[in-house]
């Protein structure tokens, strides 16, 4: 709540009933313990309008506005501080009904009142977000971030890891999706199961080598075939992508199945229908 003090204004006429030429002003603090300035001190001379500045004070987050008739002093509640040392005054520019800070308007120029976390602040780059209260950076704990967090440093890791890992304990990468290895620096790519049937897999997800089952074969005359992983994907050497190639394993009939006739099993052929 903003308290307002009190001036009196004395008016001296001239000789003159019906033309008031002179007006001197005359300034009473009602508060005597604060030591408030005008930005617009007056002598002897003719005033034509005097406005105050209370309909230019608003609520001040984290603090508050104290006003006497010729300025304002700022301060913060408990627990808060302006970021800088002694009394902050706001200047009343009676002309205008502005209050003023360092000659600019105080709504533009005044110190925030912030929170305060004791006499040393937050210690290894940790925020004070709330009085008393510090927000930590990972790997740091306590009530100023005083202390070191043993299960959330990071770890080192030299060389480091790469395609994105993580160094989460001194030489160990925890590797993204797709990659794998102490550094993260070879990449995998998800098993593939489209397109294959009656096999086994060998390998890991790097390379894997397709072996067909007793019996069945790849296009017919090989039983088993080299598959890479490149850039997260799995690639045939010297004939493209998998994808684009029928590596199933297909039953062989030996001899061959007649005309009209098809491989359904190992050496068992069955007439088309």
């Amino acid at each position: 709540m903003l308290l307002l003090h009190l001036s009196v204004l004395a008016l001296v006429a001239s000789a003159s009933t019906t033309d008031l030429r002179t007006l001197q002003l005359r300034q009473f603090n009602a508060n005597q313990d604060v030591a408030y300035r005008s930005s617009n001190a007056q002598g002897q001379g003719s005033v034509k309008s005097f406005e105050n500045c209370d309909d230019d004070i608003e609520d001040l987050p984290n603090g508050a506005i104290l006003c006497a008739f010729s300025g304002c002093r700022m301060t913060c509640d408990r627990g808060y501080q302006a970021k800088m040392r002694g009394r902050i005054y706001l200047l009343c520019d009676h002309s205008t009904g502005k209050l003023t800070y360092n000659g600019k308007p105080w709504r533009e120029s005044v110190p925030r009142c912030v929170p305060k976390c004791g006499r040393q602040g937050c210690l290894n780059g940790g925020v004070c977000v709330a009085p008393m209260q510090c927000q930590c950076q990972t790997g740091f704990t306590g009530a100023s971030c005083e202390e070191e967090d043993l299960l959330m440093l990071p770890g080192e890791c030299d060389p480091p890891c790469q395609n994105g890992g993580e160094c989460i304990i001194d030489g160990v990468c925890d590797c993204p999706k797709h990659f794998f290895g102490l550094l993260c620096e070879f990449h995998s790519c998800d098993l593939p199961r489209k397109g294959l049937s009656n096999h086994d897999l060998a390998g890991d997800l790097s390379q894997l080598k397709i072996m067909c089952k007793k019996g069945y074969k790849i296009w017919s005359r090989i039983s088993q075939l080299l598959i890479v992983c490149r850039n997260a994907t799995w690639v045939i050497p010297r004939f493209g992508l998998m994808s684009e190639n029928d590596v199933n394993c297909y039953p062989v009939c030996d001899p061959p199945c007649a005309e009209g006739s098809v491989c359904t099993e190992p050496d068992l052929c069955k007439p088309k229908f």
